[in-house]
């Protein structure tokens, strides 16, 4: 059993709204517990500061960011910085400054500056939760909002486009191909979604390839599925085209791709992969599918999905 830990300052269960000036002032007493050695006490304190700024009127929640800001680019001691970001990082809620685009340019600044590895990835997790940045737009994907998919879409696009050495520009641009198409499906509309996809996959691969970015995540993956759009339009042979066009350009490489679905398709588990599958291994399948029944995709995904669950069981 383990230890029973102090929490700092307050208990989670005696939490109320905080009034005016409240808010900051918990979350400065708070913000030492979150650099302590103990674990329990660390995520004890991350806790109560994150549900007080949840329960507390914006303007109150701004104070805090601002606060919390100014520490992680100002305070001479590291620890102080990295506990500051991390608590920004950890809210629910994507968090908003005052002069927020400015506040961002200076936070991204902040991360290109910092030498430490811990620290700097904490200060790339917190600009990651900003509002209209990248974990923002994630919330939309995984809801299946798509009340404002071009708002969402713009969510998706900034992090490549202002901060592309943050290691989540990367999956940003990825993601917004993968948006589009999802967009297609919830609203029936191939045609105007598609295209959409096509050129945000276009534009992350031409990136990825440039060197744009900190990393190659995610590269072989938008190969695979802008390939998997023209079956969306009608264009199954050239599906097969490209994948035997991917197949060529891997050489002997075989990284793996991330499959959660082929096709998107909500509430239905048969349709669910869920898993990372060498590249080699999945064009084949999805090839020798393809060929022996022209015309059934998406609505067959179950029978591939079942096939590609069998072909990387441990």
């Amino acid at each position: 059993m383990r230890p029973q830990v102090f929490v700092i300052v307050v208990s989670l269960a005696a939490i109320e709204p905080a009034t005016a000036g409240g808010l900051l002032d918990k979350v400065q007493d708070n913000i030492k517990g979150l650099v302590a050695k103990d674990l329990d006490a660390r995520t004890g304190a991350r806790d109560i500061i994150k549900q007080q700024y949840e329960l507390s009127p914006v303007p109150e929640q701004t104070a805090v960011t601002d606060a919390l800001l100014q520490k992680v680019q100002s305070s001479p001691n590291s620890d102080d910085r990295a506990g500051a970001a991390i608590a920004l990082s950890k809210l629910t809620s994507p968090w908003v400054a005052s002069d927020h685009d400015n506040k961002l340019k200076a936070l991204y600044q902040t991360y290109l500056d910092t030498q430490d590895p811990s620290l700097r990835r904490s200060i790339d997790d917190a600009l990651s939760n900003a509002k209209g940045l990248y974990l923002d737009a994630i919330n939309d994907f995984n809801s299946d909002n798509v009340a404002n998919p071009a708002g969402t879409a713009a969510k998706f696009q900034r992090m490549p486009d202002n901060f592309p050495k943050s290691r989540y520009a990367a999956s940003s641009a990825y993601y917004l191909g993968q948006y589009w198409t999802r967009v297609g499906f919830i609203r029936s509309n191939f045609a105007d979604n598609i295209p959409k996809s096509d050129t945000a996959f276009t534009s992350f691969i031409q990136r990825s390839n440039n060197g744009d970015f900190a990393s190659q995540n995610f590269l072989t993956d938008a190969y695979f599925f802008k390939a998997l759009n023209r079956i969306l339009v009608g264009k199954e042979n050239e599906t097969l085209a490209q994948l035997a066009d991917m197949k060529g350009g891997l050489g002997t490489r075989n990284p793996n791709i991330y499959v959660y679905q082929l096709f998107y398709k909500t509430r239905d588990k048969t349709t669910e992969v869920d898993r990372y599958i060498p590249a080699q291994t999945l064009i084949e399948a999805t090839v020798k599918f393809i060929q022996a029944n022209p015309g059934r995709l998406p609505e067959a995904q179950s029978e591939l999905a079942k096939q590609l669950q069998s072909l990387t069981k441990s």
